[in-house]
């Protein structure tokens, strides 16, 4: 593979990085039964709706000028981040059980890496 050079608006978005892959996130979303694809499994999926919400993208259905951004699509895991139906739809496919899980989970893990508890951990585009 050879290197690429690009740009992009969400460069930002690569400091969370190292603390995003020192916590086992494909697992937490599993084992709070998260739903994912073959094409676009449970962790990319959330990592495009974590990445438009860190940028402060407020509302997925205004995503449409984003979707190619190669950085924001590398943040994801992607070679383009989802379009703005299944961006749209995914928050309805999820059982409400799964989202008190998957906060737990991920303030453990949170907590193992020294990070301070926030109050909320909201990806709610509404």
């Amino acid at each position: 593979m050879s290197a690429r050079r690009f740009r992009t608006q969400f460069g930002g978005l690569f400091l969370f990085v190292p603390y995003l892959s020192a916590v086992p996130w494909e697992r937490i979303l599993e084992q709070s039964q998260f739903p994912g694809a073959r094409q676009i499994p449970a962790a990319h999926a959330m990592r495009s709706l974590l990445g438009l919400k860190l940028y402060g993208s407020a509302r997925h259905s205004r995503v449409m000028s984003e979707v190619f951004d190669p950085g924001l699509a590398l943040f994801a895991g992607l070679n383009c981040i989802p379009k703005r139906s299944l961006l749209t739809e995914y928050s309805c496919r999820i059982d409400p059980p799964s989202y008190p899980k998957l906060m737990h989970r991920w303030f453990d893990g949170a907590r193992q890496l020294g990070l301070p508890r926030g109050e909320s951990f909201d990806l709610d585009f509404r």
